[in-house]
This record gives structure tokens, sequence and C-alpha cells, in this order.
């Protein structure tokens, strides 16, 4: 029988507290550390993913196996990643990442797609996906998308691309991009 429950909003997901505990511990608070009694648990997530108990149950099942099955939503995978990072689950941080990655990739038109997680990388500070993002602009995406796309860049997003050692195309060009828009 489940010894714990995380609360979602009004929705209660039963779940093993070992399974808490091996997964996350800022989901493991020291009642579900420590008690070592019968009665059940209940452990609460942020307000801000309240209104995705559908999600939160996937990413609690996947704390049994260790995977998550996700559609390739940016919404979803964003907040996959928020959960992630805000309850210190690393599996799931790496995994979401590598889907964010694909997300940019998923058809011939990835600018658009590029612009969502770079902009989302910055919000979340994740510098291994800003990293991942600028080599995919590297290799991906030509010089003439980024004039499309600059537009739609935070200022945070467009101070990475100017200070990028990685970047393919000449600061030149860049600031002539950058003054453009």
């Amino acid at each position: 029988p489940f010894d714990c429950q995380v609360q979602v909003g009004a929705t209660c997901i039963p779940i093993h507290k070992t399974a808490l505990r091996l997964n996350s511990s800022l989901l493991t608070t020291g009642e579900v550390s420590y008690n070592s009694n019968l009665d059940l648990i209940h452990v609460g997530v942020e307000e801000e993913f309240a209104g995705r108990a559908d999600l939160i149950k996937i990413i609690l099942e996947g704390f049994y196996s260790g995977s998550v099955e996700l559609s390739p939503d940016i919404t979803d995978l964003q907040m996959v990643y928020k959960f992630g990072k805000t309850h210190s689950v690393t599996w799931l941080l790496q995994r979401t990442r590598r889907m964010l990655v694909s997300y940019i990739k998923l058809n011939d038109n990835p600018a658009p797609r590029f612009v969502d997680v770079f902009n989302f990388a910055h919000v979340v500070w994740c510098e291994d996906l800003i990293k991942e993002c600028l080599d995919l602009l590297t290799q991906d995406i030509a010089r003439d998308i980024i004039r499309m796309i600059f537009k739609r860049l935070s200022v945070h997003s467009v101070k990475s691309l100017t200070t990028s050692t990685t970047l393919a195309i000449s600061e030149w060009t860049l600031y002539h991009l950058v003054a453009s828009c």
C-alpha cells in the first residue's frame, strides 16, 4: 500500500515515500524521511503545478521507472523541466533537456521552436540547454533565420548570442542584424 500522497491542487496522487526519497531530496520533507508511523503522509507541490495534476502524475509514475513518456508539446516539456528543477530531480532534468533539444528539430522550420526553447533556457537559467541551443544555431539555423527570430528573442538571449564564442556568423554581421531589428 502507498504510504504517501502528493497534493497537486485538489488532487492527491498516491506514491511510496521510498520513491520520493530516491528521486527528490526536495520533495522529501522531514515527515517523509523520519515518520515511521503508519499514517498516510501528505506532501504538497508549488501552486504553479496545481492545474497540471495529470502531468505531475506522469512524472511521479516515472519515479519508479526512471523515465517519462511525454508528447512533444512545448508547454508540457517546460512544465516538466520546471518541476525537475524545482524539486531537484536530476534524471528528469537530463531527459527533458534532451526532449527540448529534439523539439527544436521536429520539422523543417526550427526557428520558432529554437526561440521558444532558447528563451525558456534563459528563464530557468539552464546553462547546458543554452549551450545546446547555441550549438544547434551554429550547425542548423542559417544566418537569414536569425534575422527572422531576433524580434522574438529576449534581452538575455540576445546577450548570449552576442557574447557566444561558438557563433557561426561574424560579430559585425550580428551587429547589423541586431541594429536592423
